[in-house]
């Protein structure tokens, strides 16, 4: 993956947000949210290179927990 390029992970099972690589080490990725102060340290398996992917995996219960048991966006 490439640095400053744009991605997009899944927060809270079901938010979708854009993020920027920062770098990589020790088989996690250093990521900056957009438009925050945040960075956070994710495996390569959280990072979506479009945002159609992401909806789909937020959508499809492909994450770990699965959308059945999610009620407005929070693990039942």
């Amino acid at each position: 993956m490439d640095k400053n390029r744009e991605y997009f992970i899944i927060e809270n099972h079901s938010i979708i947000k854009k993020v920027r690589i920062i770098k990589f080490i020790g088989g996690l990725y250093t990521i900056n949210i957009e438009g925050t102060s945040k960075y956070l340290r994710v495996h390569p398996s959280r990072i979506y290179s479009t945002y159609t992917d992401a909806s789909g995996a937020a959508g499809s219960g492909k994450n770990k927990y699965g959308t059945e048991r999610m009620k407005n966006g929070q693990l039942l």
